[in-house]
């Protein structure tokens, strides 16, 4: 589903890592663990396409990555950056549906009415109540509160893999705790995240060690 094999990169003339491998399998759940600073933000903009590598080869559900592939790629992962950025007057629905009404994505979008009831559901299970979505504006949400909304449409893309790159910053413990299990929950999903938090591994994330360097 994912492979990386002999990744080098170096930013501003420095290298940030080399020789970097890993392989995921369908639906496995893995947490990146290193130094802040590292490059392992760095290395999701690489997975992306966002950043040229210098040697080695990333294959994401099959397809190699390359100027050729990136689009194909692309389409493979939901991304859950650590900047969110909801437009000024944009309610949690409309932020949520967003991503639909991009071209690539159009062919997905859902009815709205049901979407609607599964985008309330799925926020409560993640412990937001925000009542009506579309009466929420996102510039009345907490930081934790957004974080979480921007799970709840990184999820509705239906991708197979997810890119979660310190998702859960904002939050207390006790919502750390109730966002991993939500995660950790769903098959067949692959899930690469970024994070400290031991709870992670706790609710069975396999831990891969990122030996880069600073920038």
């Amino acid at each position: 589903m994912l492979k990386l094999h002999s990744l080098a990169l170096t930013i501003n003339e420095k290298p940030l890592f080399s020789d970097f491998s890993l392989s995921l399998k369908q639906g496995e759940k893995a947490v990146l663990r290193g130094d802040s600073g590292s490059g392992k933000s760095t290395l999701f903009k690489a997975m992306l396409g966002l950043l040229s590598v210098e040697s080695g080869s990333i294959i994401i559900n099959g397809i190699t990555l390359s100027d050729d592939t990136v689009s194909q790629v692309r389409q493979q992962i939901s991304y859950l950056p650590q900047a969110i950025h909801p437009f000024k007057e944009e309610s949690v629905f409309d932020f949520i549906m967003r991503p639909f009404s991009y071209k690539i994505n159009r062919d997905k979008a859902p009815d709205s009415d049901t979407f609607m009831k599964n985008i309330s559901g799925t926020l409560g299970q993640l412990g937001v109540d925000i009542g009506n979505p579309k009466e929420k504006a996102t510039r009345n949400l907490s930081g934790g509160e957004m974080q979480r909304v921007a799970l709840v449409r990184a999820l509705f893309l239906s991708r197979p893999i997810l890119f979660l790159d310190e998702a859960t910053s904002a939050l207390d413990p006790k919502n750390i705790a109730r966002v991993v299990k939500v995660i950790a929950a769903i098959p067949h999903i692959t899930i690469l995240a970024i994070s400290h938090d031991s709870v992670w591994e706790d609710a069975g994330f396999r831990v891969i060690p990122f030996p880069g360097g600073e920038i």
